[in-house]
Formats: C-alpha cells, sequence, structure tokens
C-alpha cells in the first residue's frame, strides 16, 4: 500500500498574502484550458513578435521536447538600429 503525500504547506508571501498550491484537479483543468489555447497562443504570439519588427528566419526540428513529444521551435530576430539609408544618400 502507497502512503498518501501530504499536500504542500501554503506560502506565505510579502504584504499577509499567502500562495496556495494547486490541487489536482485546478492543475488538471490548467492543462486542459493551455492544450486548447496552444494553437491560439502559439498565432498570437507571432503577431506580437511580428508587430514589434521580428521576422521570422526559420525552425529548429524537434527542439524542444514538450508534453511527451519532441516539438519545432519557430526562429525569430530582430536586428536593432536597422534601418536602411534615406533614398538619395550615399
Amino acid at each position: 500500500m502507497v502512503d498518501a503525500v501530504p499536500p504542500p504547506e501554503p506560502v506565505p508571501l510579502p504584504g499577509g498574502a499567502t500562495l496556495r498550491p494547486l490541487e489536482p484537479a485546478d492543475a488538471a483543468a490548467l492543462l486542459d484550458v493551455h492544450e486548447r489555447n496552444r494553437e491560439h497562443v502559439r498565432h498570437a504570439t507571432q503577431r506580437v513578435l511580428a508587430g514589434n519588427g521580428f521576422e521570422r528566419i526559420g525552425a529548429a526540428r524537434d527542439y524542444l521536447f514538450l508534453d511527451g513529444a519532441w516539438r519545432d521551435a519557430l526562429v525569430f530576430k530582430r536586428i536593432l538600429n536597422d534601418r536602411r539609408p534615406a533614398a538619395g544618400s550615399a
């Protein structure tokens, strides 16, 4: 018979607040929401990057091991002060 693991103790935070550990059902619900929103979040993140001057330059195949599977990682870049010369200047 396996002994039951006691739940973690709450963690006191500055200002008198307390961080309560997630119950297993809460954690499962968060993971489910994350899984359903993963594609939406990925596309939204790419839009934010593009809107801030980043450009996609490629993908690193099988770069991350997440949720039991190897996944690709997209690679973006932004060069600071990457300004083209004004027309007519040399």
